[in-house]
């Protein structure tokens, strides 16, 4: 078993917290989700546990978890599918259209994630994520997102990092088909 994890960013395949392989006979998880829209504000959380069966590593645990905040600065508000448990894209009120002073959706949202790889025998370190964005959804489609995330890693013991910060700025353009 082995267990790794980004920053809140794909821009790399670089691994800030890993706990390397991990023999062990089975691993047992809980993981508790909630998500909740009050009209332009929305949350969404999860934290998790895990139980290795890893004798020859200390039968570790593991434990993580994020918190979502986000407000549409515009009024709109973020759709929720209960069937499929995911949500769904915003629809701007009104869509983009700078000729008759209209901008589409603006979102404000905040993140912060936390994962701990270190127990018993295994130091794959502690990483804490912040991140501050700004969404403009232009319509059903087309999304602009900028985003600055400053992930903050310790207590890794290979390779080592006592004390280790990443500062990461990312815009992204999307296209919803």
């Amino acid at each position: 078993m082995q267990f790794r994890t980004r920053p809140e960013s794909r821009l790399t395949d670089d691994r800030l917290v890993d706990t390397g392989s991990i023999p062990g006979n089975r691993r047992d998880t809980v993981n508790a989700e909630l998500a909740m829209v009050f009209g332009p504000w929305s949350f969404q959380g999860q934290c998790y546990y895990i139980s290795l069966d890893a004798e020859a590593a200390g039968d570790p645990d593991f434990w993580g978890y994020y918190a979502f905040l986000s407000y549409f600065i515009t009024g709109e508000y973020r759709n929720y599918n209960r069937s499929i448990g995911v949500f769904t894209g915003v629809e701007p009120q009104p869509s983009f259209h700078p000729m008759k002073g209209e901008w589409g959706a603006w979102e404000l949202a905040l993140r912060h994630s936390y994962v701990d790889l270190n127990d018993g025998d295994i130091y794959g370190g502690k990483e804490s994520n912040f991140t501050a964005g700004l969404n403009w959804i232009h319509n059903r489609n087309v999304r602009l997102m900028f985003n600055y995330i400053h992930a903050y890693v310790k207590d890794r013991a290979s390779p080592p990092i006592e004390n280790g910060r990443a500062h990461i700025f990312q815009a992204r353009f999307q296209l919803i088909w």
